[in-house]
C-alpha cells in the first residue's frame, strides 16, 4: 500500500512539503519534508498524525537534512508521533527550538498486528 499523511505538529501548524508513506505487511516507511513556523512556542517540537499507530516498541527516525542542528528522532511506542531530541544531550526539543527549520527524513516501524477472528 502506498499513498500520502499529513504531518501536523504540536501546537503548531508546520508546512508539509512532501509526506508519502508505503506499507509492507506490518512494515510502515513514512517520508516527510516539513518546516516549522516562525514561533516562540515552548511545547515539545513533533511530528503528528502519521499514518498508522506504531507497535508498543519505540522505532528509529533517520533524519536526513535539519537546518536546526544535529537531531535524534524516535516514532513513540503505540502512537502516532515522531518526537525530536537534541542529539548531543538528548534533551526534548521545543518547537522555539526549530523556529523555521525544515526537517526531513524517513521514519521506519512496524503497525499493530491484525487479530484474527477465531
Amino acid at each position: 500500500e502506498e499513498g500520502t499523511w499529513t504531518p501536523t505538529g504540536n501546537g503548531v501548524t508546520l508546512t508539509v512539503n512532501t509526506a508519502t508513506y508505503t506499507k509492507i505487511g506490518r512494515l510502515v516507511v513514512a517520508q516527510f519534508d516539513v518546516t516549522w513556523p516562525s514561533t516562540a512556542d515552548a511545547s515539545a517540537a513533533q511530528i503528528k498524525s502519521l499514518p498508522f499507530t506504531s507497535t508498543a516498541v519505540i522505532s528509529g527516525v533517520a533524519i536526513g537534512f535539519s537546518n536546526a542542528g544535529a537531531l535524534h528522532a524516535r516514532v513513540n511506542a503505540s502512537d502516532t508521533l515522531i518526537a525530536l531530541t537534541l542529539a548531543a544531550s538528548g534533551n526534548t526539543v521545543t518547537n522555539a527550538d526549530v523556529t523555521t527549520a525544515s526537517i526531513r527524513g524517513t521514519a521506519f516501524y512496524f503497525t499493530l498486528p491484525v487479530s484474527k477472528a477465531k
